[in-house]
């Protein structure tokens, strides 16, 4: 039975004029009554076009299935046709077909949507194990501890991140359906936007080169305000591994690890309109032996994946990090140089890894406007707990589909 390929959806060649097909490349073209595409076996068919790619027949006249085997060109590229038609048709393959990517986990995951001045932001949480309790005064309590306006050293934009949640859970327990998360956004002053150039070191001219446009009220997507939806997806994370206890901590502020010293660097960088970085530690307490995968599901990847999704974080180190470069090997060989991971796997041993916070990109020194934080790392430990919390509940649910 022929299938439609997965890629149509982006491609959907037909003839076009001068014979040529849409999205393709090709050669050698004779006259052909029908549409071509090439399905997921590597068989190239001839289409009926009226019909909208659905193939009512088998092939034309000069083209039989059986003679139909296409040959291979190189980077998911294929050609054939017994009637003399040729075409060359790039398959990106399932990953690459995918247009954008918003969601992060594989059995326990979550997808984040909304942007920072449009009317909310929320998440949908998906593959949560049912009869948990949840409330939104629990993701309340993780939000809180996110929440701008409450320092004169972050952004004074008044949010009470209120979450309410709209589905996937009945009688204060989840129902192992998606969890409908939404935050109203209810201090949104997209005017501060109107007129900006793209903004320097922001993601400003990097979605415009990708998408061809972009929402300049407050970067869209790419403002930390998106990270309000990853720590209500991180408070229902918590609940799959209330065994761990996950805390984060600012070790470090515009390159100084004495705190006594942050409110005078974080002062000054006010003052001249400027702003500075932050180093975050994470460390979770009780993730179980055997957590993670050997290659291309390690727990130290995944740890270090999801914490460099964060807006605004520019490394992670797990463990020694960096200075295990800078070690000799009997040294190495101490276990908390690991981080609690090795060959991918837990250990046992506490998770540990930081994370970099560059200074924030949108500052009055660069003729930028508006209400920013002159250090958006200070309200990055919760986010950091929620990516980690992420991480290790999807790993747990991994570790006990295959070993029980």
């Amino acid at each position: 039975m022929l299938r439609r390929p997965r890629w149509a959806h982006l491609a959907q060649p037909k003839i076009a004029p001068q014979g040529g097909v849409r999205n393709a490349s090709f050669s050698g073209l004779k006259n052909c009554a029908n549409s071509l595409y090439i399905c997921g076996v590597n068989r190239l068919f001839c289409v009926n076009e009226i019909n909208d790619l659905a193939p009512q027949k088998t092939g034309c006249e000069s083209c039989r299935p059986s003679q139909l085997q296409a040959t291979p060109l190189g980077d998911g590229a294929w050609a054939g046709g017994a009637c003399g038609l040729a075409v060359a048709v790039h398959d990106p393959g399932p990953d690459k077909a995918a247009m954008s990517f918003n969601t992060f986990g594989r059995v326990f995951r979550f997808t984040s949507w909304g942007e920072s001045h449009g009317p909310a932001i929320g998440a949908v949480v998906d593959g949560c194990p049912p009869g948990l309790a949840l409330s939104e005064d629990h993701i309340q309590l993780w939000l809180d501890r996110r929440r701008p306006g409450f320092s004169p050293h972050t952004s004074p934009r008044l949010e009470p991140d209120a979450v309410r949640i709209l589905s996937g859970v009945f009688e204060g327990r989840t129902t192992g359906t998606p969890i409908s998360l939404v935050i109203d956004n209810v201090d949104q002053r997209p005017s501060d936007y109107a007129v900006l150039p793209p903004r320097a070191g922001h993601a400003d001219a990097a979605y415009q080169a990708k998408y061809g446009l972009r929402d300049p009220r407050g970067g869209g997507r790419a403002s930390a305000r998106e990270t309000a939806a990853r720590v209500a997806a991180g408070a229902i994370a918590r609940l799959v591994v209330p065994e761990v206890r996950i805390e984060a901590r600012i070790v470090e502020i515009g390159g100084s690890p004495e705190e006594a010293g942050w409110p005078a660097i974080l002062d000054a960088a006010r003052e001249a309109g400027s702003s500075v970085g932050a180093v975050v530690q994470c460390v979770a307490t009780g993730a179980a032996p055997g957590w993670g995968a050997p290659v291309y599901a390690k727990l130290d990847a995944d740890l270090a994946a999801a914490c460099m999704s964060v807006n605004a974080v520019k490394a992670v180190e797990i463990g020694a990090g960096f200075a295990a470069a800078r070690l000799r090997g009997e040294a190495n060989a101490d276990p908390a140089t690991a981080g609690g991971v090795t060959g991918g796997i837990a250990t046992g041993e506490p998770l540990v890894l930081r994370a970099a916070f560059k200074p924030t990109s949108s500052i009055a020194a660069l003729g930028v406007a508006g209400r920013h934080d002159p250090c958006v790392g200070i309200r990055g430990a919760p986010v950091i707990e929620a990516m980690v919390a992420v991480v290790l509940a999807d790993h747990k649910l991994l570790h006990r589909a295959q070993c029980g």
